[in-house]
């Protein structure tokens, strides 16, 4: 795990786009169908690997991706950037997803974003109770699923 010390590192955060080869009758088909495009998705998640695969197939997507490792750098990330949907982990060191939903609850400016939690220990019963507003993604995590329900918690939103 590497150490993070905003905001210097979080300054260096990039929007993300795809990297992989793709087409362009291949692409508009692709972001036409799941609606992410320009989705600015925040993912929180102290697994890099994870964290990076998420990031990696939602901007191949189309979606505008930014990455924290911690509650403490999604915080600076939320308060820097304009992001439309929060996709976090629930086990994570020093404080948990729960704790970042409970402080996007607090601020005005962050409490009607969209947020998915995703978790490999956490039942369903136990997320529904600690956040009712959230979806609940059990890890393993099938990234069409998580693509959907970026696309459905965004359009949801934006109503």
């Amino acid at each position: 795990m590497r150490a993070v010390t905003p905001p210097e590192d979080v300054a260096e955060l990039k929007t993300q786009r795809a990297r992989l080869p793709r087409t362009r009758s291949s692409s508009h088909a692709r972001t036409a169908t799941c609606g992410v495009s320009d989705v600015r998705v925040l993912i929180v998640d102290d697994h890099d690997d994870t964290r990076r695969m998420f990031a990696e197939y939602l901007a191949w997507h189309g979606a505008l991706t930014l990455e924290a490792n911690s509650v403490a750098e999604a915080l600076v990330v939320l308060q820097r950037e304009v992001v439309h949907v929060v996709v976090t982990d629930v086990a994570m060191p020093r404080e948990d997803g729960y704790a970042l939903l409970a402080r996007m609850d607090a601020a005005p400016a962050w409490a009607s974003i969209p947020r998915i939690v995703v978790s490999g220990h956490s039942s369903v019963m136990e997320a529904s109770e600690r956040a009712p507003r959230a979806t609940y993604l059990k890890k393993p995590i099938d990234l069409d699923r998580l693509l959907e329900a970026i696309a459905a918690s965004y359009a949801h939103a934006e109503r």
